[in-house]
């Protein structure tokens, strides 16, 4: 989707009432040229905004800023984040709702496989969940496959496959040693043993 960028600086708005108004419109919407630049480059300033707010955990205030930026100029990376940020607040379903956005956006954009098969996991939707977070480990240059090799693991064992999660979550320790809830799953499947008879 491209944006149009109004110039600010338009000769017959004295003559013209309506483009007068239609550009201060514009301008308090974001939508033309001015100090704060394109929809594009005001999108990524609330973006940055938004999820320096995520990192200090100031969830609701990061959604807003989310919300506002995608309302400018819609992006993959920002609907991920925004998914990210509700589920930090458990709602798990509008999450779901904003990867698949995300994905329709921009298919090449891994995290939001990853993070759309986690939501589905803690949704007790493992079935559902497993080819998403497939579909994240196929992309060579994804920053993060621990994360979807981990949650792959919670989804086969989810549906009694603990062997086969296992090697997932082995898998995840492969790529970052020191993943937390990788090593703490691992403990869990070794102390319990869950191998078919």
């Amino acid at each position: 989707m491209e944006s149009t960028v109004i110039p600010m600086a338009v000769n017959r708005t004295s003559r013209c009432p309506t483009l007068a108004l239609l550009l201060a419109l514009a301008s308090a919407l974001g939508l033309a040229a001015g100090p704060d630049g394109s929809p594009p480059k005001r999108a990524e300033a609330l973006w940055r905004e938004a999820a320096g707010l995520h990192v200090e955990q100031q969830y609701e205030a990061a959604i807003e800023r989310f919300r506002a930026s995608i309302a400018l100029h819609p992006s993959a990376r920002a609907h991920t984040w925004l998914a990210w940020s509700l589920s930090h607040l458990g709602d798990y379903e509008r999450a779901v709702e904003h990867c698949r956005r995300a994905i329709a956006l921009d298919p090449g954009y891994p995290n939001a496989y990853n993070d759309l098969g986690s939501y589905l996991v803690t949704l007790d939707r493992a079935r559902e969940a497993e080819p998403w977070l497939r579909r994240a480990l196929e992309f060579d240059d994804y920053c993060c496959p621990h994360y979807a090799w981990y949650h792959l693991g919670r989804a086969q064992l989810l549906q009694g496959r603990p062997e086969q999660a296992m090697g997932s979550v082995e898998r995840s320790l492969q790529h970052r040693p020191n993943y937390r809830p990788a090593v703490q799953l691992l403990i869990l499947l070794r102390l319990l043993d869950l191998r078919p008879a």
